[in-house]
């Protein structure tokens, strides 16, 4: 029973982080058509982008991704060191007005860089459609840059679904109060990765190469009609009939068929191979993707609970030092007592000694002891300044130890996460490379097979052949008809019928 409740309160927590994660990825959503808008109505700044070459276009969004970056580290350090349970109404409207203050600043630095983002991609998107208007484009670079946006959405899902996997509650609320914090402090990582990203402007070698491949058989084309048109007209100069001209001009068709389909195949292989290395490059872009995001994730969690740790540490050094001057005030109001009570049994001995002096006859040897004065015994409760340290050295000795001692357990956990993470994704690895490698073996096989079927034909049609060669006219006349009688076994008895 305990343990189907522990499983449920896990479920709820993992639900709480997926709704989070979908509402602050809607509101990212929300904000790049916001800055798109804005950033087509930022007139000064668009005249200022077209008179730019497109390095200084990457140029000023480096700058920006800098900026970004300078901001993100000022709002994670305001936010994940401020405990919003703690504060009082006031200071909730302060810290409120304060991350409004940022986000504002966040979207200007956003939308500044949506305009060299929008100028840097319509350059390259006009040279390859010179005939579509700039509001046609406009529009088309807006479906690809939000279509890009929930791709890396998408992977921020599933990595942190795949992070939730291996986390215990307490780690698992940890990565919910990170989550709502994003969302109030407007951490869209998803979106400035693709704001800031240039891999569509500078294409790689493999789209390059996908473009010089589908150029190249539209020029052969074209090369393919000069070259008739040649023929004709050298036909016509040199007054050929009819029939020389229609059937050079079937040859000329011919040849250059057999050259189409050659090239058709030959440009089909190049496209196939450069289409896998575009797929296995955006593969490596992914993982390098969801792994960046899990860092980052680790990171902030990591931050958090260093944040909590140093508080903890605080508050109990706090109250150890309180501690310490309780006792420390006891033991001198003890003192104080005890000086107080010895100097009243000092006065009390002292008028009880007057009185007997002076009321009864001294004596000299009634009592042999009465000349003697009686030692007082006092317990020495002095505590020294050196007394003092010592005791507060040892008590923050102790409780140093303890924490040290948290910290190492919890550096030992986060290092056995890092190494399941690491051996979940050698794991998922080497299945990859296993099904390959099969796929491989099996592809090989496969052709084999074909081939050696190939050569076995081709020995039995050699073999025919050979026979056949070598038989009488009149013996192959009866083998056809006794072939003929065996392929058609069933005509006869009906004949005969």
């Amino acid at each position: 029973m305990v343990c189907v409740l522990y499983f449920a309160d896990l479920s709820s927590v993992q639900t709480a982080i997926l709704e989070a994660l979908d509402q602050r990825q809607t509101e990212e959503r929300n904000v790049l058509m916001d800055i798109i808008q804005t950033a087509r109505n930022s007139a000064a700044i668009i005249r200022e982008a077209k008179q730019m070459s497109a390095q200084d276009l990457k140029t000023q969004l480096l700058k920006l991704e800098k900026d970004e970056r300078t901001w993100k580290q000022v709002s994670m350090q305001a936010a994940l060191h401020t405990d919003e349970g703690t504060l009082s109404k006031s200071e909730k409207d302060v810290m409120f007005k304060e991350v409004a203050q940022r986000r504002s600043e966040h979207q200007a630095i956003l939308t500044e860089a949506m305009v060299y983002k929008l100028q840097l991609e319509e350059q390259s998107h006009r040279a390859q459609n010179p005939k579509m208007s700039d509001e046609e484009s406009l529009e088309d670079l807006s479906v690809v840059l939000l279509a890009d946006l929930q791709e890396k959405q998408a992977t921020e899902s599933a990595t942190v679904q795949n992070l939730m996997q291996d986390m215990e509650e307490k780690e698992l609320q940890e990565v919910k109060r990170v989550q709502r914090i994003a969302k109030r402090e407007g951490w869209f990582d998803a979106l400035t990765g693709m704001l800031f990203q240039l891999s569509s402007s500078d294409p790689t070698g493999e789209e390059a190469g996908l473009e010089i491949l589908d150029k190249t058989m539209a020029n052969m084309e074209e090369d393919w009609k000069k070259e008739k048109d040649m023929l004709i007209a050298e036909a016509k100069s040199e007054n050929a009939s009819e029939e020389e001209l229609q059937s050079a001009l079937k040859q000329l068709e011919h040849e250059q068929e057999l050259k189409r389909k050659a090239m058709a195949a030959d440009l089909e292989q190049q496209r196939k191979k450069m289409m896998e290395k575009l797929s296995a490059r955006r593969r490596q872009t992914e993982e390098k993707e969801s792994e960046e995001i899990r860092a980052a994730q680790l990171v902030l969690i990591s931050e958090s609970r260093q944040k909590k740790q140093k508080e903890s540490q605080e508050k109990e050094r706090s109250h150890q030092s309180s501690e310490l001057q309780k006792r420390l005030e006891a033991r001198r109001q003890a003192r104080k007592r005890t000086s107080q009570e010895e100097e009243e049994d000092e006065g009390v001995k002292r008028s009880l000694t007057d009185e007997e002096r002076f009321s009864r006859p001294s004596t000299k040897d009634s009592n042999p002891f009465a000349s003697m004065k009686r030692e007082k015994t006092a317990l020495d409760v002095t505590v020294s300044d050196k007394e003092k340290q010592d005791t507060y050295t040892k008590l923050m000795r102790e409780q140093t130890a303890v924490l040290q001692h948290k910290q190492e357990s919890q550096r030992k956990q986060e290092e056995m996460l890092k190494r399941r993470l690491a051996e979940r994704q050698s794991k998922k690895q080497a299945e990859v490379q296993s099904l390959l490698s099969l796929g491989e073996r099996q592809k090989t096989n496969l052709l084999a097979a074909k081939q050696d079927e190939k050569e076995k034909q081709l020995e039995r049609m050699k073999e025919r052949i050979k026979r056949e060669r070598s038989k009488s006219p009149g013996k192959r006349k009866q083998d056809a008809i006794e072939e003929e009688d065996e392929e058609e076994p069933e005509l006869k008895p009906s004949i005969k019928k």
